[in-house]
């Protein structure tokens, strides 16, 4: 019985070691580093642009897009430590996540097109609508951030407890999967709160061209963000 029990704590502690090494892996693999810290090479609308608000806000906007891709992929990877096939499902995460990345690229190319040429302005109204926007995003990649590390902090509080158990392998899995729950729904809705943010800038926009006033109408992080 005692011996049983000292393999059971040593499985269950390759367990959590391949899980928190896989936590930082997944940061590493995602290729993006710490999201929204650069842009990339020549890529328009960095500082010192003319147009102060819109495409920096089209960058705001990607840098969100990414941030709910990265916390969606480190979900799929802790899924894929419970499956059958490991090394297929991670491949497929990665796959998945390369075409998500590729998405918000294009989203914000297009995004930019709507912007002035360089050496024009937007109107007074409508530099309102993207500074919103900005201050928009900030929040939602801010609130997708605390709520990974909510995620993160809370899998390793679990872990810990998982060592008094009477059976802590399949406690270790239990917290792993919760894990994975809990990272998907801080991407779910960074990834709707980005679109929202977006909606209510075309919105906005619109009503410029209506009416020449900004409608402001934009939202704080959803609630789950913050929870």
């Amino acid at each position: 019985m005692r011996r049983q029990r000292v393999i059971e704590v040593v499985i269950a502690a390759f367990v959590l070691t391949t899980a928190l090494g896989g936590w930082s892996i997944a940061r590493a693999d995602d290729g993006d580093g710490e999201v929204g810290q650069h842009e990339e090479p020549g890529d328009p609308g960095s500082p010192g642009d003319d147009e102060p608000n819109c495409r920096p806000a089209c960058n705001d906007v990607r840098r969100v897009c990414k941030q709910a891709a990265k916390t969606t992929f480190k979900s799929c990877m802790e899924d894929c430590r419970g499956s059958l096939m490991p090394e297929s499902c991670f491949a497929e995460c990665k796959a998945n996540h390369g075409d998500v990345k590729d998405g918000c690229k294009s989203d914000c190319h297009e995004c930019k097109r709507t912007c002035p040429p360089p050496g024009d302005h937007s109107s007074d109204c409508e530099e309102a609508c993207m500074a919103d926007l900005r201050e928009c995003a900030a929040g939602m990649n801010d609130a997708g951030k605390a709520c990974a590390r909510e995620c993160a902090d809370g899998a390793r509080e679990a872990f810990g407890a998982c060592f008094d158990s009477d059976d802590p392998i399949p406690c270790l899995l239990g917290v792993i999967r919760d894990l994975s729950g809990c990272l998907g729904e801080c991407g779910n809705d960074l990834r709707e709160g980005g679109e929202a943010c977006k909606e209510a800038a075309e919105a906005c926009r619109e009503n410029c061209n209506q009416t020449g006033s900004a409608s402001r109408a934009f939202l704080d992080p959803p609630a789950s963000l913050l929870d």
